[in-house]
């Protein structure tokens, strides 16, 4: 098997895998922190089930044993590791929602044209009129 053919393997796999965690991420996001612990703790045992290749009880145990004296080998930590990096990956490095800041420069008939039409809105501020604008076209969007 060539390394392309690996390459494309893994890029379906992760391709696949991102829509099947989508739900869980966004449910994740919006749970509370027990219900994020218990999350978390449910997906470490089943990585370290599948990665361990391992049954669910035996990674229940791993898991529930910790890293500390209770530990039965160097394996156990790493899979502890591997579970929680992964974790990590997922839920915790997963952007929330991508901002940019554009410092492009706008053209003086687009300076313009957007001064014409906010001067549409009432505001005592610049701002205030910018909200009541995108009020009004998040309206016009729906």
């Amino acid at each position: 098997m060539t390394i392309r053919t690996i390459a494309k393997s893994i890029g379906a796999q992760e391709r696949n895998t991102e829509a099947a965690m989508s739900t869980h991420i966004k449910a994740f996001n919006k749970a509370k922190p027990e219900a994020q612990a218990e999350m978390r703790r449910e997906y470490q045992v089943g990585y370290i089930a599948g990665r361990g290749k391992v049954s669910m009880a035996e990674s229940e145990r791993i898991l529930s044993n910790g890293k500390g004296a209770a530990c039965e080998s160097e394996a156990h930590i790493k899979l502890i590791d591997q579970a929680t990096a992964s974790f990590n990956y997922w839920f915790k490095s997963t952007p929330k929602q991508a901002t940019t800041t554009s410092h492009a420069r706008i053209s003086k008939q687009h300076r313009e044209a957007a001064t014409n039409f906010l001067a549409e809105f009432e505001g005592e501020t610049l701002q205030e009129q910018i909200n009541a604008a995108i009020a009004v076209l998040r309206a016009m969007s729906k």
